[in-house]
């Protein structure tokens, strides 16, 4: 049985967004779907939310999908790099993700909170090694993550990548709450729910 982790981002709220449709439909064909309350949501810091998923994903499996949202997806690539040798999950699927950079910060302390997450290099040999696949999905108008991020993505760990088109950001606080190619691209492979 699949085990489908799924994080929120940036000031995200667990059950918001596209997350409770997300996991309705993986429940439905099977899944165990699971929606931790990343700590201190407004001012996300590595440690603290590294903490929380490792303690969440104690014993990462190839049943193991982990699914994030913008921050949550720079959390995801940060638990997947951080994994243990020879430890491997089935599929890491990342949604308008923290990649590289976040464009539209303005506040100095937004962008500390951004430098603390991007300023430590990332082993993408070691993400590469630890996921059976990896897919990035993106958004052709979103105003956080640009789309050099899934180039970055692809050349970097042979992502497949997605572009969605005028989906935005996938925010919480936005109209989108359902979206199939999101869901197909959790379920595809051979880490079918």
């Amino acid at each position: 049985m699949k085990k489908v982790y799924l994080l929120h981002g940036w000031d995200g709220i667990p059950m918001a967004g596209i997350r409770p449709w997300l996991k309705q439909q993986l429940e439905a064909q099977g899944g165990h779907v699971f929606i931790p309350e990343l700590p201190d949501s407004g001012e996300p810091r590595p440690e603290k939310w590294m903490s929380v998923i490792k303690d969440l994903i104690s014993e990462p499996d190839e049943d193991v999908v982990l699914v994030g949202h913008s921050m949550g997806g720079q959390a995801a690539l940060r638990y997947v790099e951080g994994l243990g040798e020879g430890q491997k999950i089935g599929k890491l699927a990342l949604i308008a993700p923290v990649i590289d950079k976040i464009t539209g910060l303005e506040e100095p302390d937004e962008i500390e909170i951004a430098d603390s997450w991007l300023q430590k290099p990332m082993n993408w040999r070691k993400i590469k090694d630890s996921a059976n696949e990896i897919v990035g999905i993106f958004s052709d108008n979103d105003p956080w993550i640009p789309l050099s991020s899934s180039d970055l993505l692809k050349e970097k760990v042979g992502a497949d990548i997605i572009i969605e088109h005028e989906k935005e950001h996938w925010g919480d606080d936005e109209d989108i709450k359902e979206s199939q190619a999101i869901l197909d691209a959790i379920r595809r492979g051979a880490i079918d729910c």
